[in-house]
């Protein structure tokens, strides 16, 4: 009988080093809490055992999100903050899943970092013992904050359109003095499309040169008043 026990113990004591071993060999980084939900719903990351190298981003990572991916709603509403993720990478180095660790605050701006990054993200993938490639796990932030534009100088713009009979625009040119050339804005971006057409006494449609001119002065502020 006390052999039988003893034989009991040992394997009972065989079996708990083997699940100590399985336990050691999983990335503590990837045993993130049930309550840990992927933006795209797919629940959590599935555990791996550990590589011998974790994926590792194809170019600069930095690169991935810029200004102007701000989401507008964001945008007029001034969230900012910042976004702890995961990507799940597979064997081919390409993300399958993306899950927020920690929340900038903004659904708005958790969900658009997680659409860029499964969209634009590249990976060399993670390597096993025997360096063969593997799924892996990349972690990293994205910090979302509000650019600030460029105070206005002292200048004047010039804007000077043609609006045909049928009421569109044409010949559309911006002419810009005492502005630094990072100020200049594309002609694009200030033309106007279309118009309703210009109407002789008749009714019927002319073609019309628009010109118009905005100025700006900066001077100095007067001071504060002495209590």
């Amino acid at each position: 009988m006390g052999y039988t026990n003893n034989m009991k113990l040992y394997n009972l004591f065989k079996l708990i080093l083997v699940l100590g071993c399985i336990l050691l060999a999983i990335d503590p980084a990837l045993a993130k809490p049930d309550s840990m939900i992927a933006a795209n719903g797919a629940g959590p990351l599935v555990r791996t055992v550990a590589p011998l190298a974790g994926p590792k981003p194809i170019g600069a990572a930095g690169n991935w999100i810029g200004t102007a991916d701000y989401p507008a709603a964001a945008l007029r509403a001034g969230k900012e903050g910042t976004i702890d993720f995961s990507l799940a990478v597979d064997s081919q180095g390409k993300p399958t899943e993306c899950l927020i660790r920690g929340s900038s605050g903004s659904d708005d701006l958790d969900t658009t970092t997680c659409q860029l990054l499964m969209r634009r993200a590249n990976f060399t993938p993670a390597l096993d013992a025997a360096h063969k490639p593997i799924a892996g796990v990349y972690s990293n932030r994205v910090r979302w904050a509000i650019p600030l534009g460029d105070a206005p100088l002292t200048g004047s713009m010039r804007l000077t359109f043609m609006v045909e009979r049928d009421g569109t625009v044409s010949d559309c040119k911006v002419e810009l003095t005492g502005q630094p050339a990072h100020h200049a804005l594309p002609s694009g971006s200030m033309c106007p499309r279309r118009f309703k057409p210009y109407l002789d006494p008749s009714g019927q449609p002319l073609r019309k040169r628009v010109e118009t001119m905005l100025s700006v002065q900066v001077a100095s502020a007067p001071a504060d008043a002495a209590p």
